[in-house]
C-alpha cells in the first residue's frame, strides 16, 4: 500500500505472500517457519528493496518508492470482502511502522537507493 498523502514523499507497506516468499527463502537454504520471520528477514528484504528499486526507476522521480516497511503480519480485516485495502485502518494500525520509516529516511535519505527527486 503507497503511502503519500500529506508526506513528503512517497513510501510503502509491503505485505508479504507467503507461500512466494517462502518458496524463494527455502531455495537459498533460509529456514522460516512463519511470516513473522519472514517478514523480518533481512535478505527478504533486500530482495524487495531491489524490486521497487527496478519499478521505481521507471517512475518520475516524485512517485518512486524512497522508503518502504514490510507488514509485520498479513493484512486481515484491514480487507474489506472483496480484497480491498481499508487504508484509514491501515494507517491508524500502523501508524508507528510507518512514522518510523518517514523518520528514518529523514536521516537517511536514500534506504533503498532511490534518487532523490
Amino acid at each position: 500500500m503507497i503511502v503519500a498523502a500529506d508526506r513528503p514523499f512517497v513510501g510503502a507497506l509491503v505485505e508479504l505472500e507467503p507461500e512466494a516468499a517462502g518458496d524463494w527463502a527455502r531455495q537459498r537454504g533460509i529456514s522460516v517457519s512463519t511470516y513473522t520471520a519472514l517478514a523480518a528477514n533481512g535478505l527478504v528484504y533486500e530482495l524487495l528493496a531491489e524490486e521497487i528499486r527496478a519499478a521505481s526507476d521507471a517512475l518520475p522521480s516524485e512517485h518512486r518508492v524512497l522508503a518502504f516497511r514490510i507488514l509485520p503480519q498479513p493484512l486481515g480485516d484491514e480487507l474489506t470482502p472483496t480484497g480491498k485495502i481499508r487504508r484509514a485502518m491501515v494507517e491508524r494500525r500502523y501508524a508507528e511502522l510507518i512514522d518510523e520509516m518517514y523518520a528514518e529516511q529523514a536521516l537517511t535519505r536514500r534506504e533503498i537507493g532511490v534518487a532523490d527527486a
